[in-house]
Protein backbone atom coordinates (compact mmCIF):
# COMPACT_ATOMS: atom_id res chain seq x y z
CA UNK A 1 0.00 0.00 0.00
CA UNK A 2 1.33 3.25 -0.82
CA UNK A 3 1.95 5.68 1.72
CA UNK A 4 0.69 9.30 3.04
CA UNK A 5 3.81 10.42 0.61
CA UNK A 6 3.69 8.28 -1.84
CA UNK A 7 -0.32 9.30 -2.32
CA UNK A 8 1.09 12.97 -2.99
CA UNK A 9 3.66 12.65 -5.50
CA UNK A 10 5.38 16.18 -5.86
CA UNK A 11 3.56 17.69 -3.32
CA UNK A 12 5.86 18.20 -0.48
CA UNK A 13 6.57 21.27 -0.93
CA UNK A 14 2.98 22.31 -0.25
CA UNK A 15 2.77 19.76 2.42
CA UNK A 16 5.27 20.54 4.76
CA UNK A 17 3.61 19.80 8.81
CA UNK A 18 1.62 16.67 8.55
CA UNK A 19 0.42 17.56 12.27
CA UNK A 20 -1.22 20.45 11.01
CA UNK A 21 -3.59 19.69 8.56
CA UNK A 22 -7.14 18.83 9.18
CA UNK A 23 -8.92 15.57 7.52
CA UNK A 24 -12.00 16.40 6.69
CA UNK A 25 -14.64 14.62 4.31
CA UNK A 26 -14.86 15.65 0.60
CA UNK A 27 -17.83 17.46 1.23
CA UNK A 28 -17.20 19.57 3.66
CA UNK A 29 -16.46 23.46 3.63
CA UNK A 30 -14.70 24.17 1.32
CA UNK A 31 -14.37 21.88 -0.39
CA UNK A 32 -18.09 21.76 -1.41
CA UNK A 33 -18.00 25.43 -2.13
CA UNK A 34 -15.47 24.29 -5.40
CA UNK A 35 -16.89 21.47 -6.40
CA UNK A 36 -20.30 23.87 -6.50
CA UNK A 37 -17.94 26.52 -8.30
CA UNK A 38 -16.36 23.94 -10.47
CA UNK A 39 -19.52 22.50 -12.08
CA UNK A 40 -22.06 25.16 -11.33
CA UNK A 41 -22.28 25.88 -15.50
CA UNK A 42 -22.30 22.46 -16.10
CA UNK A 43 -25.49 21.96 -18.96
CA UNK A 44 -24.08 19.26 -21.57
CA UNK A 45 -26.42 16.42 -20.26
CA UNK A 46 -29.62 18.98 -19.53
CA UNK A 47 -31.24 19.00 -22.36
CA UNK A 48 -31.25 15.42 -22.79
CA UNK A 49 -32.69 14.60 -19.05
CA UNK A 50 -35.10 17.42 -19.54
CA UNK A 51 -36.80 15.44 -23.01
CA UNK A 52 -36.53 12.25 -21.34
CA UNK A 53 -38.67 13.30 -18.59
CA UNK A 54 -40.73 15.78 -20.21
CA UNK A 55 -43.74 13.36 -20.39
CA UNK A 56 -43.20 11.62 -16.85
CA UNK A 57 -46.18 11.16 -14.55
CA UNK A 58 -44.69 11.55 -10.46
CA UNK A 59 -41.36 12.48 -8.67
CA UNK A 60 -38.20 11.99 -10.21
CA UNK A 61 -35.26 11.32 -7.97
CA UNK A 62 -32.08 12.71 -8.48
CA UNK A 63 -29.48 9.94 -7.16
CA UNK A 64 -26.65 11.83 -5.67
CA UNK A 65 -27.79 15.00 -6.81
CA UNK A 66 -24.55 16.72 -5.01
CA UNK A 67 -25.33 20.56 -4.75
CA UNK A 68 -28.65 20.04 -7.23
CA UNK A 69 -27.60 20.96 -10.57
CA UNK A 70 -29.90 18.55 -12.08
CA UNK A 71 -32.47 19.07 -9.73
CA UNK A 72 -32.76 22.62 -10.21
CA UNK A 73 -33.14 22.44 -13.77
CA UNK A 74 -36.12 20.09 -13.17
CA UNK A 75 -37.96 21.67 -10.88
CA UNK A 76 -37.86 24.76 -13.18
CA UNK A 77 -39.74 22.91 -15.66
CA UNK A 78 -42.34 21.68 -13.18
CA UNK A 79 -41.30 18.23 -11.94
CA UNK A 80 -41.54 17.25 -8.58
CA UNK A 81 -37.90 16.39 -7.42
CA UNK A 82 -36.93 14.15 -4.54
CA UNK A 83 -32.89 14.65 -4.25
CA UNK A 84 -31.07 12.02 -2.47
CA UNK A 85 -27.12 12.06 -1.53
CA UNK A 86 -25.33 11.47 1.32
CA UNK A 87 -23.74 14.44 1.64
CA UNK A 88 -25.85 16.93 4.19
CA UNK A 89 -23.67 19.83 3.38
CA UNK A 90 -24.48 19.32 -0.15
CA UNK A 91 -28.18 18.84 0.60
CA UNK A 92 -27.93 22.33 2.12
CA UNK A 93 -26.78 24.03 -0.08
CA UNK A 94 -29.58 22.54 -2.79
CA UNK A 95 -32.02 23.55 -0.57
CA UNK A 96 -30.93 27.21 -0.22
CA UNK A 97 -30.56 27.40 -3.86
CA UNK A 98 -33.94 25.93 -4.58
CA UNK A 99 -35.37 29.05 -2.32
CA UNK A 100 -33.57 31.33 -4.69
CA UNK A 101 -35.05 30.06 -7.79
CA UNK A 102 -38.12 32.13 -8.31
CA UNK A 103 -39.24 30.77 -11.28
CA UNK A 104 -39.60 26.98 -10.44
CA UNK A 105 -42.99 25.64 -10.29
CA UNK A 106 -42.12 22.21 -9.19
CA UNK A 107 -41.41 20.86 -5.37
CA UNK A 108 -37.98 19.68 -4.26
CA UNK A 109 -37.91 16.93 -1.68
CA UNK A 110 -34.15 17.32 -0.36
CA UNK A 111 -32.91 13.95 1.34
CA UNK A 112 -29.39 13.11 3.13
CA UNK A 113 -29.48 9.30 2.78
CA UNK A 114 -27.09 6.84 1.38
CA UNK A 115 -28.63 6.35 -2.56
CA UNK A 116 -29.17 2.60 -1.89
CA UNK A 117 -30.00 3.08 2.03
CA UNK A 118 -33.28 5.21 0.08
CA UNK A 119 -34.68 3.05 -2.43
CA UNK A 120 -34.36 -0.05 -0.75
CA UNK A 121 -38.05 -1.46 0.12
CA UNK A 122 -39.79 0.70 -2.25
CA UNK A 123 -41.45 0.05 -5.16
CA UNK A 124 -43.72 1.02 -7.56
CA UNK A 125 -43.06 5.28 -6.30
CA UNK A 126 -41.44 7.39 -8.64
CA UNK A 127 -42.08 9.05 -11.96
CA UNK A 128 -38.38 8.51 -13.11
CA UNK A 129 -34.88 8.66 -11.82
CA UNK A 130 -31.29 10.34 -12.75
CA UNK A 131 -27.75 10.24 -12.01
CA UNK A 132 -26.53 12.93 -14.49
CA UNK A 133 -22.91 14.02 -14.94
CA UNK A 134 -20.92 10.66 -14.38
CA UNK A 135 -21.83 10.83 -10.81
CA UNK A 136 -22.33 6.98 -11.48
CA UNK A 137 -18.29 6.82 -10.44
CA UNK A 138 -19.30 7.67 -6.77
CA UNK A 139 -20.58 4.11 -6.34
CA UNK A 140 -16.96 2.01 -6.63
CA UNK A 141 -18.43 -0.95 -5.59
CA UNK A 142 -19.86 -3.35 -8.09
CA UNK A 143 -22.27 -5.48 -5.32
CA UNK A 144 -23.31 -2.10 -4.13
CA UNK A 145 -24.23 -0.64 -7.62
CA UNK A 146 -25.52 -3.61 -8.91
CA UNK A 147 -27.98 -3.83 -5.77
CA UNK A 148 -28.59 0.21 -5.92
CA UNK A 149 -29.82 -0.46 -9.98
CA UNK A 150 -32.08 -3.69 -8.82
CA UNK A 151 -33.69 -0.92 -6.28
CA UNK A 152 -34.34 1.56 -8.18
CA UNK A 153 -35.84 -0.54 -10.85
CA UNK A 154 -38.27 -2.09 -8.44
CA UNK A 155 -38.96 1.82 -7.21
CA UNK A 156 -39.60 3.28 -10.14
CA UNK A 157 -42.82 3.11 -11.55
CA UNK A 158 -43.93 1.00 -14.63
CA UNK A 159 -43.08 2.25 -18.12
CA UNK A 160 -40.86 5.31 -15.74
CA UNK A 161 -37.46 6.08 -17.32
CA UNK A 162 -34.33 6.11 -15.68
CA UNK A 163 -31.23 8.03 -17.78
CA UNK A 164 -27.87 8.19 -16.46
CA UNK A 165 -24.45 9.45 -17.92
CA UNK A 166 -21.44 6.93 -18.24
CA UNK A 167 -17.83 7.52 -19.86
CA UNK A 168 -17.82 5.65 -23.15
CA UNK A 169 -14.23 4.37 -22.21
CA UNK A 170 -12.45 5.15 -19.00
CA UNK A 171 -9.15 4.83 -21.66
CA UNK A 172 -8.84 8.66 -21.09
CA UNK A 173 -5.60 10.48 -21.75
CA UNK A 174 -6.31 12.98 -19.32
CA UNK A 175 -6.57 10.92 -15.95
CA UNK A 176 -3.50 8.75 -17.96
CA UNK A 177 -0.98 11.96 -17.72
CA UNK A 178 -2.37 13.14 -14.74
CA UNK A 179 -1.91 9.92 -12.85
CA UNK A 180 0.80 10.61 -9.31
CA UNK A 181 1.12 14.62 -10.79
CA UNK A 182 -0.50 17.30 -8.52
CA UNK A 183 -2.02 20.53 -10.39
CA UNK A 184 -3.53 24.05 -8.96
CA UNK A 185 -6.76 25.05 -9.31
CA UNK A 186 -7.34 28.63 -7.83
CA UNK A 187 -11.27 30.11 -7.00
CA UNK A 188 -12.70 32.39 -5.15
CA UNK A 189 -15.53 32.56 -2.46
CA UNK A 190 -19.03 34.62 -2.56
CA UNK A 191 -17.69 36.91 -0.08
CA UNK A 192 -14.77 37.36 -2.53
CA UNK A 193 -11.80 35.58 -0.07
CA UNK A 194 -9.46 32.97 -3.10
CA UNK A 195 -8.02 30.46 -2.27
CA UNK A 196 -6.58 27.38 -3.85
CA UNK A 197 -7.02 23.41 -4.50
CA UNK A 198 -3.51 21.60 -5.20
CA UNK A 199 -5.23 17.93 -6.23
CA UNK A 200 -2.92 14.23 -6.71
CA UNK A 201 -4.79 11.67 -8.45
CA UNK A 202 -4.56 8.37 -8.71
CA UNK A 203 -5.53 6.30 -11.05
CA UNK A 204 -5.17 2.84 -12.51
CA UNK A 205 -7.02 1.98 -16.18
CA UNK A 206 -7.23 -1.64 -15.45
CA UNK A 207 -9.87 -1.57 -12.88
CA UNK A 208 -10.73 2.23 -13.11
CA UNK A 209 -9.97 3.11 -9.72
CA UNK A 210 -9.36 6.62 -9.01
CA UNK A 211 -8.13 8.37 -5.99
CA UNK A 212 -8.34 12.40 -5.54
CA UNK A 213 -6.23 13.49 -2.73
CA UNK A 214 -7.14 17.10 -2.41
CA UNK A 215 -5.02 19.83 -0.28
CA UNK A 216 -5.94 23.49 0.23
CA UNK A 217 -3.39 25.27 2.32
CA UNK A 218 -4.18 27.95 5.08
CA UNK A 219 -4.27 31.38 3.54
CA UNK A 220 -7.01 34.27 3.13
CA UNK A 221 -9.82 31.37 3.47
CA UNK A 222 -8.89 29.12 5.53
CA UNK A 223 -6.86 29.09 8.87
CA UNK A 224 -5.66 25.70 8.93
CA UNK A 225 -4.77 23.35 6.01
CA UNK A 226 -7.48 20.97 4.79
CA UNK A 227 -7.08 17.60 3.39
CA UNK A 228 -9.35 15.10 1.83
CA UNK A 229 -9.49 12.33 -0.25
CA UNK A 230 -12.36 11.32 -3.05
CA UNK A 231 -12.21 7.25 -4.21
CA UNK A 232 -14.25 7.06 -7.13
CA UNK A 233 -14.11 4.57 -9.97
CA UNK A 234 -14.33 5.14 -13.79
CA UNK A 235 -16.92 3.37 -15.04
CA UNK A 236 -17.45 2.44 -19.17
CA UNK A 237 -20.23 2.27 -20.58
CA UNK A 238 -19.52 -1.40 -21.57
CA UNK A 239 -19.59 -2.43 -17.75
CA UNK A 240 -22.84 -0.61 -16.68
CA UNK A 241 -24.82 -1.53 -19.64
CA UNK A 242 -23.83 -5.05 -18.87
CA UNK A 243 -25.51 -4.71 -14.93
CA UNK A 244 -28.46 -2.63 -16.48
CA UNK A 245 -29.40 -5.82 -18.54
CA UNK A 246 -29.36 -7.78 -15.30
CA UNK A 247 -31.95 -5.85 -13.46
CA UNK A 248 -34.62 -5.48 -16.41
CA UNK A 249 -34.29 -2.14 -17.67
CA UNK A 250 -35.19 -1.64 -21.26
CA UNK A 251 -33.16 0.28 -22.92
CA UNK A 252 -34.84 3.09 -25.04
CA UNK A 253 -32.09 5.52 -26.55
CA UNK A 254 -28.31 6.57 -25.95
CA UNK A 255 -26.24 9.36 -27.12
CA UNK A 256 -23.03 10.04 -27.28
CA UNK A 257 -21.78 14.04 -25.95
CA UNK A 258 -18.05 15.16 -25.62
CA UNK A 259 -17.39 16.66 -22.54
CA UNK A 260 -17.50 20.71 -23.36
CA UNK A 261 -14.63 22.01 -20.60
CA UNK A 262 -13.27 21.09 -17.42
CA UNK A 263 -10.56 18.49 -16.57
CA UNK A 264 -11.84 15.57 -18.80
CA UNK A 265 -12.61 17.71 -21.62
CA UNK A 266 -13.34 16.19 -24.65
CA UNK A 267 -13.76 13.01 -23.10
CA UNK A 268 -16.73 11.02 -24.73
CA UNK A 269 -19.72 10.24 -22.22
CA UNK A 270 -22.81 8.34 -23.12
CA UNK A 271 -25.85 9.26 -21.90
CA UNK A 272 -28.71 6.31 -21.22
CA UNK A 273 -32.30 6.09 -21.83
CA UNK A 274 -33.75 3.21 -20.65
CA UNK A 275 -37.30 2.34 -19.68
CA UNK A 276 -39.03 0.02 -16.87
CA UNK A 277 -41.50 -2.55 -18.31
CA UNK A 278 -45.31 -1.53 -18.69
Amino acid sequence: MRGFKDMLPGMAVYVQYLTDIQFVPYYSPPFDYFEYVDSSDVRWDLPIISNAFAESIGPIVDIACGWGRVSLHLISRGHDVVAVDQSAVAIDRLAKLAGNVATHVGGLAPVTSDALHFFRGRRDEFGGAVIGDISINAFNDERVLRDLLASVYTALNPGARFVLSVLKSRRLQQLIELDGKPFRVHFSFEDGRSSEMITALLFSEATGELTQNCYIPSGEAVSKPIFSTIREKMWDASEVQTILSQTGFESESSIVIKIPKGGLEGAEVEVLVLRTRS
